[in-house]
């Protein structure tokens, strides 16, 4: 039988690299592990040389009253191991999470919670942390709870990071905006959700350093959501001109000034390389902030050749003109949806050869004030029913009344 220390440590890290993460907190929550990458740092010294680095490479952090005896474990356990500069296990954090799934009860305090979060946050040495993932907590009305000291303990993690998401900011005070000052050029992959609370979407703020955030000059995957109308087109414009090739994913989400023609061409134009594509409108959004035309989606789908996801929500400037192009054209697109776009029905449209690829189709409105006023072709939805045959999910029509749906096994 083969000795488990004799394995070459190439192959051995292959091995450990198979294995699901470590959950330090739960595993202080509960007060026992079954996790099989733990049991390997305890074979050997060989194997805990390379099993340790992936059993505390993630951290997950929730900020909720029901983890404080779990967190205070885990900073005590990270405490004590960092008096020692040869077993700080702190020192191999590469990813943390932070979350909170909670609304403020207004009879429960995070306090405690944060403080601990804290604790542990200064443990972490800033140039291996590369990847971070902030929830914030429901904006609580009479301030139960104040995440300042939390903003404040992840500036210095922020300069050595490829991927950051950050869900809610605004509604969180200055400490949370001036996160955003402090993205760092090494920055792939930016996901920020909830910029500002979608009510607030008319103000104008000069703070919210977009300038910055369009500056990175690595992104090749960004998310933004809930931005206000006071971001220029043309500021991102020239972001995409210097992303240009590297750019392969780009969400726009309730960001009225951005779904705009000009952002669409300047995709088509400077990022070839897009695979994935979200442009989401909001119900309540004035007509006249949306230009996004057929024109340029016919352009963006001519230009993009790899790209394979489009979704698309409550833009009206699409219409079945350019449904019937996407139809013909679209032979890289494996997912395509279009929620409460109300020009876009199928009517005519009945050659879909494009689409042989296609797995994932949803084409429907969700019955909201204007959006309801008709439902989707029938000949459209037999001619897809006929011709995809790749479509393992599909769903055309409103949306509490599913016209075809087919779910198939791979």
């Amino acid at each position: 039988m083969l000795r488990a220390t004799t394995l070459p440590p190439e192959i051995l890290d292959s091995i450990l690299q198979l294995l699901p993460p470590y959950n330090a907190q739960a595993a202080a929550f509960i007060g026992h592990s079954h996790s099989s990458l733990l049991a390997c740092s305890q074979v050997s010294r060989n194997w805990r040389a390379l099993a340790l680095p992936r059993v505390w490479s993630e951290l997950v952090l929730p900020c909720i009253p029901e983890a404080k005896k779990g967190l205070s474990c885990l900073a005590a356990f990270l405490a004590d191991t960092a008096r020692d500069p040869h077993h700080n296990l702190a020192y191999f954090v590469r990813s943390v999470e932070i979350f909170n799934s909670a609304t403020c009860d207004h009879d429960t305090t995070l306090a405690s919670v944060i403080t601990l979060i804290v604790q542990i946050l200064r443990l972490i040495h800033p140039p291996r942390l590369r990847r971070l993932s902030l929830d914030h907590p429901p904006p609580c009305s009479m301030s139960c709870y104040d995440l300042t000291p939390i903003h404040h303990a992840l500036a210095p993690l922020l300069p050595h990071l490829t991927h950051l998401q950050i869900n809610g900011i605004v509604a969180h005070g200055p400490s949370a905006v001036s996160l955003l000052q402090l993205l760092s050029p090494t920055l792939t992959h930016l996901t920020l959700r909830d910029c500002y609370p979608s009510h607030h979407l008319d103000q104008l703020d000069l703070t919210f350093p977009i300038h910055h955030i369009l500056s990175l000059p690595r992104l090749n995957y960004l998310e933004l959501t809930h931005l206000p109308i006071f971001i220029r087109p043309l500021d991102l414009v020239r972001a995409l001109a210097m992303w240009s090739t590297s750019l392969h994913h780009l969400a726009l989400v309730a960001c009225p000034s951005l779904h705009d023609d000009r952002v669409v061409r300047a995709l088509a134009l400077h990022c070839p390389n897009l695979t994935r594509l979200g442009l989401g409108g909001h119900p309540l959004e004035p007509p006249g902030l949306q230009r996004i035309t057929d024109e340029t989606m016919c352009t963006l789908l001519d230009a993009c050749v790899g790209l394979e996801t489009l979704e698309c929500a409550d833009l009206r400037g699409l219409t079945d003109e350019w449904l019937s192009y996407c139809a013909r054209r679209g032979m890289g697109l494996r997912r395509l949806m279009l929620r409460n776009c109300p020009g876009v029905k199928g009517t005519g449209v009945t050659d879909v050869s494009g689409w042989e690829e296609l797995e994932v189709l949803e084409v429907y409105q969700t019955g909201i004030g204007e959006f309801v006023s008709g439902g989707i072709d029938e000949v459209f939805g037999r001619a897809v029913a006929a011709a995809c045959q790749a479509l393992v999910f599909w769903r055309l029509g409103y949306e509490e009344e599913v016209i075809w749906r087919s779910v198939r096994t791979w």
